[in-house]
């Protein structure tokens, strides 16, 4: 599905258009697939393949190939092989990445989560049901003053940090200084 949101909203923007989304859903992170993700002093993080992920994709594919049928064996290898290219290939993966979900227009995205994360719900007094991070947010835009991209971030992360276990992200189509106002 990111692919296809990234092909739809993303790639068809022209120069100088701005797309601003944010996503406050589970496991939102890469919902459209925005190769440069910063860190709170708006910094862009390396991506790299994760090593957790790595292990648990060996392990399935270990036991594929000793259980099933030839089918299964066949996948096994092929998820394996996969893996072990990923891990080889890991030095490179920003610039894949690059490479081929670079944007023209200025897409930017709040997500309310890292990848393997779930976006929390919740009830607040005077906003009523809403998602935890779209609740930071209008939080963060309607008392935080003139933020910068970075300082909203850092204001939204604040304002879940200790009851909610997600990290907002920030990520967009191409090399941005993060520390210029957000206006939307």
């Amino acid at each position: 599905v990111d692919d296809e949101m990234n092909a739809i909203l993303v790639q068809q923007l022209p120069r100088g258009a701005r797309l601003t989304a944010i996503f406050d859903s589970c496991h939102s992170a890469t919902a459209l697939d925005l190769p440069f993700i910063y860190d709170c002093n708006g910094q862009p993080k390396q991506q790299k393949y994760s090593r957790k992920t790595a292990g648990k994709d060996l392990l399935e594919s270990g036991l594929s190939l000793m259980t099933g049928n030839m089918f299964d064996k066949l996948s096994g290898a092929k998820q394996a092989y996969s893996t072990l290219s990923a891990l080889g290939n890991e030095g490179n993966a920003q610039d894949i990445t690059a490479q081929t979900r670079s944007t023209q227009a200025d897409a930017i995205m709040f997500s309310g989560c890292k990848d393997y994360q779930t976006s929390a719900d919740t009830n607040v007094s005077g906003y009523g049901a809403t998602g935890a991070a779209s609740y930071a947010f209008i939080d963060a835009v309607r008392t935080g003053g003139n933020l910068t991209f970075t300082e909203l971030l850092a204001k939204m992360r604040d304002t879940l940090y200790g009851e909610y276990e997600q990290k907002i992200q920030m990520s967009t189509g191409f090399p941005t200084d993060m520390n210029i106002p957000f206006v939307f």
